[in-house]
């Protein structure tokens, strides 16, 4: 068996490949299917991609059912399930706010 090609995910990766409208959305989903590719991500591209999609007002539900998606595809992941269960939490009761300043 070939030896896969470690990547690090990063946080625009995550963001055009959820964002059907961005004009790096095709390129990024193959990137992020790729299975020559071993993927790692770290809790800073994951939080990263949660504030940008709030600050998008999208969501919370489809933009963790996407998150969980994409992170199945990787071979090792952070943060731990409890650290994810607090970032559910947070974003099941503070709603998006849209605005990019903050």
């Amino acid at each position: 068996m070939p030896t896969k090609t470690k990547k690090l995910v990063d946080s625009n990766m995550l963001v055009y490949a959820y964002d059907a409208n961005s004009a790096f959305h095709q390129r990024a989903v193959a990137f992020l299917t790729n299975p020559n590719f071993e993927y790692y991500i770290t809790t800073k591209n994951i939080s990263e991609y949660f504030a940008v999609l709030s600050k998008m007002n999208e969501p919370f539900a489809k933009v963790w059912q996407f998150y969980l998606g994409a992170k199945a595809n990787c071979a090792y992941t952070m943060p731990y399930a409890r650290q994810l269960g607090h970032l559910r939490e947070l974003g099941a009761t503070i709603p998006a706010t849209g605005q990019s300043g903050l």
